[in-house]
């Protein structure tokens, strides 16, 4: 269920902040992507794309659509 918060109620702001988020479990994780974008760049985006998302996007896809928009 969805709780309502109401800002004139006496205990708005400790209700707002009452689940803090653990981020040491992700925290691993993401600094592992963010690296792996600095080492391999482009490779490593579309990687994760496939990884997270699903979907194998081809490497060049963006820079044909670049072109097309360059020669307009």
């Amino acid at each position: 269920m969805i709780k309502k918060l109401r800002e004139k109620s006496k205990d708005f702001f400790e209700r707002s902040f009452e689940r803090r988020l653990d981020l040491t479990a992700v925290t691993p994780v993401v600094r592992e992507i963010i690296a792996g974008v600095r080492e391999r760049g482009d490779e490593a985006l579309l990687d994760y794309t496939a990884r997270f998302d699903g979907v194998r996007l081809e490497e060049r896809a963006g820079e044909k659509a670049g072109r097309r928009e360059r020669a307009r």
